[in-house]
């Protein structure tokens, strides 16, 4: 079956139907961004992870290590992230979607964290002075119940480390909240896993 618009390369079912896959390519056309995509794609693959995650400003900062794998999913349209601490190498302990909303000419997110159990949902735009992808969304803070307003950026540095910080600039208690700020960088070609 030929793919001239390369939809059907990240499809995994065996067969699909001329009917079906004519019906994808016109959707695929009508809603084709190739520049969204070529920032996502940069995104795929294995990558080590290190960093740190400081709950609170007074309280000191707790190491973070693992790998996150990047795919593509749903017809190359949606690109699934898991994070795999290094203790529990085999469990992933969160998973983000991400992908790019054309009706709200935006990108977004939707982060599950198995930790905490709880989800976010981000949206933002990639800043091309900066290489970074913004995305802000609104957390709850439990027991209070308290929503927190932070900013997610991945800042692309080359094509083999991606900076990854959570920060709440809009919040006016900056000197109780922590935040996130992690390294990833990519693996080998071919090296997976633990």
């Amino acid at each position: 079956m030929e793919d001239p618009d390369g939809l059907i390369e990240h499809m995994t079912e065996p067969e699909w139907g001329e009917e079906y896959t004519g019906v994808l390519r016109m959707m695929d056309q009508a809603t084709a961004r190739p520049d969204v995509d070529r920032l996502l794609d940069r995104m795929v693959g294995v990558w080590d992870l290190d960093g740190s995650w400081r709950i609170r400003t007074d309280r000191p900062p707790v190491a973070v290590a693992g790998r996150i794998e990047n795919r593509w999913i749903l017809f190359g349209r949606f690109l699934e992230s898991e994070t795999y601490p290094t203790d529990a190498a085999t469990l992933p302990s969160s998973k983000v979607i991400y992908g790019y909303d054309p009706r709200a000419e935006d990108y977004f997110a939707f982060a599950v964290n198995a930790l905490t159990r709880h989800y976010d949902i981000e949206h933002g735009h990639h800043d091309e002075a900066a290489d970074a992808l913004l995305l802000r969304g609104v957390e709850v803070v439990l027991p209070s119940r308290r929503e927190i307003r932070y900013l997610r950026t991945l800042t692309f540095v080359g094509v083999d480390e991606i900076h990854t910080t959570i920060t709440y600039p809009e919040e006016d208690d900056q000197e109780n909240l922590g935040g996130i700020s992690v390294v990833m960088r990519r693996r080998p070609a071919g090296e997976v896993g633990g």
